[in-house]
């Protein structure tokens, strides 16, 4: 029997999500430090949406009919729009501050950082078709032509 890879196979969604921590005076940054008012330890980038722990935030951000690609966890994400690479540094967690978040600390401005973490999913239609219902005819041709 020939193989046929499905149209999904080769789609992969990235996912992204924040890391985010509190300075507090002689005790560094900290997860544990944050205020009732600040973005949760693990968020959506906006913030609107947290999580205590990174498997309650891949649980979140995964949704159904969906699979990771790769076995892991999230990883640290490179440079994109202007949110760098590694912790980003700000006042608090206001947009304006996030939009202007530096990659150095200011001891004296910077009270919270954050780091954009990814990770990449793809569509699992086994959760809503049985294969036989999905899967490609090896003979004959799947792709509907328009005239």
């Amino acid at each position: 029997t020939m193989e046929v890879s499905q149209p999904w196979e080769e789609e992969r969604f990235e996912v992204e999500i924040y890391e985010n921590e509190r300075a507090w005076i002689g005790g560094g940054f900290s997860k544990k430090g944050l205020l009732p008012n600040d973005w949760s330890r693990y968020s959506s980038t906006d913030g609107s949406i947290g999580w205590k722990t990174i498997e309650e935030a891949s649980d979140a951000m995964l949704g159904k009919g969906w699979k990771w690609s790769e076995e892991g966890s999230f990883s640290q994400a490179t440079v994109v729009e202007g949110i760098l690479e590694g912790w980003n540094y700000a006042r608090d967690f206001s947009s304006s501050a996030i939009q202007n978040a530096k990659s150095k600390r200011n001891v004296a401005l910077h009270w919270v950082r954050f780091r954009r973490l990814v990770r990449k999913k793809m569509l699992d239609p086994d959760q809503f078709l049985l294969p036989e219902v999905y899967t490609l005819c090896s003979h004959c041709d799947s792709v509907a032509k328009s005239q």
